[in-house]
């Protein structure tokens, strides 16, 4: 019982500073979108660098002064407004959509005004089949040689939910350093699933996995320990349901049946079974263990590595948009 209770303390722990994580992220966003906004109206806020610095305290008390607003020299709501700057979620989410569609969506039309069709496709044929196939099935000639197995485009359900840009900062800069915050001047929430090897035991790793099993064959989770465990520190993101529908990824609850994910990558939706086909127990395990980071930079298992040194930005989006439009949106009406 006392172990008991030490699990779900440390386990609150974490789920503390993800979220705390999330919220300095989100400041140093509004920061720096504020400093672009007040050096382009002539307030020098000193170095762009998402820091609420001397210099920038001074250009928002300038700025707050020729507005008539408070001269707090803090990014406060009334200056927000003034600013025109929204928390990053509200500026970069999806409105829902009717028809099932993501027509209009900002976050899946970049590909579409960067990128040409013909010359993606082209890139795509030479490139990209040879792990995920010709028909987007994850199923190129060199597929069995990944672990896990290819993304599989062909799968819209869960694809439609990534945006363009965290797709063309994987091709350019590699997933592992997305996921590590280390593309420059990124104005995505990348989010990599966390380790818990810390907080639980080999033993309820396994468990876990037993319960992704059941979500994908639509039965009961055996265990009701460890559906506590799961309502408790993975449903914020994968859903009660562990359809990948959290109130992490998906402000809008009850959500739409198709969305954009608000964190990206979208996490996991284990009752899809093209998606969970590639995750083999062994990766799950880790996964959950280590991290998403941890699982290749510890265990080695691999991750879409950087192709920006051999494709241009505009070869980049184009293949994204002849995979959108190919794969993604292949069931639009």
């Amino acid at each position: 019982m006392k172990n008991a209770k030490i699990c779900w303390l440390v386990v609150g722990m974490l789920l503390f500073v993800l979220c705390s994580t999330r919220v300095i992220a989100q400041e140093s966003w509004q920061i720096r979108q504020a400093q672009e906004r007040l050096k382009a109206a002539g307030f020098d806020p000193g170095p762009i660098d998402g820091l609420l610095g001397p210099r920038t305290k001074t250009a928002l008390r300038q700025y707050q002064a020729a507005q008539g607003l408070p001269t707090t020299g803090v990014l406060d709501a009334a200056t927000r407004k003034s600013l025109g700057i929204q928390a990053r979620a509200e500026a970069e989410k999806p409105q829902p959509s009717t028809g099932g569609g993501t027509a209009g969506d900002k976050a899946t039309t970049l590909a579409k005004q960067k990128g040409d069709l013909a010359l993606g496709e082209s890139v795509y044929k030479e490139i990209c089949f040879s792990c995920h196939g010709i028909k987007g099935d994850g199923k190129g000639p060199s597929w069995l040689n990944t672990t896990p197995r290819p993304q599989v485009f062909a799968n819209p359900a869960y694809m439609s939910r990534f945006t363009d840009r965290y797709m063309y900062e994987v091709v350019k800069y590699g997933k592992l350093e997305v996921l590590k915050g280390e593309v420059p001047d990124s104005p995505l929430e990348a989010v990599a699933m966390p380790s818990f090897g810390d907080v639980l035991e080999d033993d309820q790793i396994r468990k876990l996995i037993e319960l992704e099993h059941a979500l994908l064959n639509g039965q009961e989770p055996p265990d009701p320990e460890i559906k506590a465990i799961f309502d408790e520190a993975c449903a914020v993101c994968h859903g009660k349901g562990g359809r990948g529908d959290g109130d992490r990824t998906i402000s809008i609850q009850p959500p739409p049946k198709r969305f954009i994910s608000e964190i990206q990558p979208p996490p996991a939706d284990y009752t899809n079974a093209q998606l969970m086909a590639r995750f083999s127990d062994d990766f799950r395990f880790w996964l959950i263990k280590e991290g998403r980071i941890g699982a290749t930079e510890k265990k080695n298992f691999d991750t879409m590595k950087s192709y920006g040194h051999i494709l241009s930005d505009k070869e980049i989006w184009s293949v994204i948009r002849y995979i959108r439009e190919t794969f993604i949106e292949k069931d639009k009406e």
